[in-house]
């Protein structure tokens, strides 16, 4: 996991190790308030850094401008649904937190120590399927949800972009949670691939055509 901040780029591995790249050298972030949480995958927002704390529905920012310290009580939890994070995304100045179950809008309001707040309705009554699935695609967000199909994040609505057929293929798969999806730009086309890795299939979203291949 990473996310590029105003002063380098903050990385986590599977395994919960923090590094800290400033451009010039690779440090392992140290601070206790940081690898005492289990921490997962991050974002970037408003000078903070937001880290998962993997298995639960918390997740903690770093201190204002400054990638590698972080403070005991600057954490919060998503509990419209008492279900586990898996990951983070940042969109529009908005802290998108995906659950297994449900998906929670969170921004900075700008109070004390964490400043950070849910959205009024800011809440999605559905959840991310693959952590590795959720991917930013012409102006908005998309993910595998777990129910199996593709979306798009409207606001607060879960628009279905995949298709009966798609869905269908999906659900034949001997593992789905290990989608991985990126998006790239061709011939002026605007694209995200969800690639299904133990089922050796890549389904291609071409958000300019509303069409799959």
């Amino acid at each position: 996991y990473w996310a590029a901040a105003y002063d380098g780029l903050v990385i986590v591995n599977e395994a919960g190790t923090g590094y800290f790249w400033n451009g010039t050298a690779l440090s392992i972030i140290a601070d206790t308030d940081f690898t005492s949480r289990n921490p997962g995958p991050v974002a970037f927002l408003d000078n903070f850094i937001l880290v998962i704390e993997k298995d639960t529905g918390r997740f903690f920012a770093s201190e204002l401008a400054n990638s590698t310290s972080y403070e005991a009580l600057s954490f919060a939890t998503a509990e419209s649904s008492p279900d586990n994070l898996v990951t983070i995304i940042e969109d529009h100045g908005q802290a998108i937190l995906f659950g297994t179950d449900s998906i929670e809008l969170w921004y900075n309001a700008g109070f004390g120590n964490f400043p950070f707040v849910r959205v009024q309705g800011g809440i999605v009554a559905l959840g991310c399927g693959a952590h590795r699935s959720v991917v930013k695609l012409d102006n908005s967000v998309l993910w595998m949800a777990n129910d199996g199909t593709i979306r798009r994040l409207n606001g607060v609505t879960p628009i279905r972009i995949s298709t009966h057929a798609i869905e269908q293929a999906i659900g034949r798969y001997p593992q789905i949670d290990d989608c991985e999806a990126f998006a790239y730009t061709l011939d002026g086309h605007l694209c995200a691939a969800f690639r299904f890795v133990s089922a050796g299939i890549t389904w291609i979203y071409d958000a300019t055509t509303n069409a799959w291949h």
